[in-house]
């Protein structure tokens, strides 16, 4: 549910990932990104994604998709696909 709310600021924020050009995205990258498109708007970034941000290693972006990988906690790996 909490995703789905702010279903636009998310297809913003991995729009703007895909539009860095970079193939590879380093977690400063994805953390900085999100903080500018949330300025001061704390609901998202303390919510489910912005924890995924957080514990995010890298993002590879390969259009129309970014994927995520996440480590939640030390030898515990997530992945997240999302098409943009």
């Amino acid at each position: 549910d909490t995703l789905s709310a702010h279903r636009n600021e998310l297809i913003s924020l991995l729009s703007r990932y895909v539009a860095q050009g970079k193939g590879i995205l380093q977690p400063h990258n994805l953390i900085d990104e999100l903080e500018n498109i949330l300025g001061q708007e704390d609901h998202l970034k303390d919510g489910p994604f912005g924890e995924i941000i957080k514990s995010a290693q890298e993002a590879i972006v390969l259009p129309p998709f970014v994927a995520i990988a996440v480590r939640p906690r030390p030898g515990v790996w997530e992945y997240v696909r999302v098409n943009v």
